[in-house]
């Protein structure tokens, strides 16, 4: 003879076991669907990235740039302040 009480127990661990399955099942799909999200997004994070390197070495380039143009005003002012120097003790030898 089959005790009913057993049976009553082993069919409410199987629905246990279902249900946490059924649990489990559906934490797997949400996770699934919040790891393509954050691909997205990383994919995303990676081309912004990509974009503000290329920015960030336009602007050291044109830094360089803007840099050497100052360097090179501050030679021209030295170069032009010799030259009007030199003029001035001409100017100063041809008035003796």
């Amino acid at each position: 003879m089959i005790d009913t009480n057993f049976l009553q127990k082993f069919e409410a661990q199987v629905n246990a076991l279902m249900a946490e399955n059924t649990n489990k099942s559906t934490t797997i799909h949400q996770l699934k669907i919040e790891i393509e999200v954050m691909k997205r997004q990383l994919a995303e994070t990676h081309v912004q990235l990509a974009t503000l390197q290329k920015k960030y070495d336009n602007l050291l380039i044109a830094h360089t740039f803007v840099r050497a143009e100052k360097d090179d005003i501050k030679r021209a002012k030295a170069k032009l302040s010799r030259m009007l120097e030199t003029i001035d003790r001409c100017i100063g030898k041809l008035n003796v």
